[in-house]
């Protein structure tokens, strides 16, 4: 998501200084994945503008609608991640020169926000370097990065069948110790479980790349709304056998992993046309938006409760285009571009 596909190479589009060129074919679909790249921040901004607990029967419902998003970044993520064989010391160190500067840079940003403005927990503690701590969202840049280099340096020295497999097991930790922590122990606190599952998005992307998976929009469609029937069928099956009181929208869930894939298949199917040049031209800020929302959706929300649907709707419009404003500015500086997209 840190940049357009169509500019090259790959996740978070974090651009290669010399991209292979597209084919016509390619460029077409890279234009859906980037189009549907921008939309999809917005689904972001609009999931964290819900409001919290006890969350209404409409906001569950729009979680569900907004869950396949991240899923659908790390995918794209590995979709783009580089083919050709390289040392393995080097694409780890291209991977973090990558990622860790944009990481820093808006912890430190967060950081000076909530010193300035406590609204939620200080980044303070060793575990929010993955967490993201009170910048809850950025923990989304270490999960990306430890998926890249996982599917990478597995792909190098094991192959795809012992990466599959290593990516599936952490897969399962990830969502034993997150949505399904209650099976395990009445007493264990859930965890978000992203940086375990974030391999197995970005490796089922990767093959999709490898293989030329690619299907018709009306295939893609269709499994895009069976994933969608399996995470609602999922989650009623924890909210029945927990015993919980409220149906809950997990941030991941077994059926999170098909949810994704079925999305990018989605975008990669999509028919070229005005819409869809227009919003992919807007993809390569989805990086920018996801990092600089959150700060913005803050300050705006002292002026609203968001306790309605439109309310938590006008919200998450207003932080979206004021994120995108700052992204468009910052994207003129040569010094700030590097860390917005």
């Amino acid at each position: 998501m840190i940049q357009s596909s169509t500019a090259g190479h790959p996740a978070l589009g974090l651009a290669s200084r010399n991209p292979p060129a597209a084919s016509p074919e390619q460029s077409a679909r890279n234009l859906g994945i980037d189009a549907l790249r921008y939309g999809l921040a917005f689904l972001v901004v609009l999931l964290h503008a819900l409001p919290g607990d006890p969350e209404p029967g409409w906001a569950v419902t729009t979680q569900f609608a907004c869950r396949a998003a991240v899923p659908f970044f790390f995918v794209t993520s590995g979709y783009f991640l580089p083919r050709a064989p390289s040392p393995a010391l080097d694409f780890v160190r291209k991977t973090a020169m990558r990622i860790v500067p944009v990481y820093a840079l808006w912890m430190a940003i967060y950081f000076l926000y909530f010193t300035l403005n406590p609204v939620g927990t200080l980044i303070a503690r060793p575990q929010d370097l993955i967490s993201g701590g009170g910048a809850f969202h950025l923990w989304f840049l270490p999960a990306l990065g430890f998926g890249m280099v996982s599917v990478g340096l597995g792909m190098r020295i094991a192959g795809p069948w012992a990466t599959g497999l290593a990516c599936l097991g952490l897969a399962v930790i990830g969502i034993a110790t997150s949505s399904y922590a209650p099976f395990i122990d009445p007493a264990m606190e859930p965890r978000r479980g992203g940086l375990l599952i974030a391999p197995l998005l970005i490796f089922a992307g990767h093959m999709a790349a490898l293989h030329g998976l690619r299907m018709k929009p009306l295939h893609a469609a269709g499994l895009f709304a069976a994933a969608n029937l399996l995470v609602a069928a999922e989650e009623h099956f924890i909210r029945a056998a927990t015993q919980a009181t409220q149906l809950a929208s997990h941030d991941f869930v077994a059926s999170t992993i098909p949810l994704g894939m079925s999305l990018f298949l989605v975008a990669q199917s999509l028919p070229a046309s005005r819409l869809i040049t227009a919003c992919a031209s807007f993809g390569k800020l989805s990086l920018g938006i996801y990092a600089s929302h959150l700060m913005i959706l803050l300050t705006l929300s002292r002026f609203t409760d968001r306790a309605t649907a439109p309310e938590a709707f006008a919200l998450a419009l207003a932080t979206f285009l004021a994120a995108t404003v700052l992204v468009l500015a910052m994207r003129r500086s040569r010094r700030l571009a590097r860390f917005v997209g």
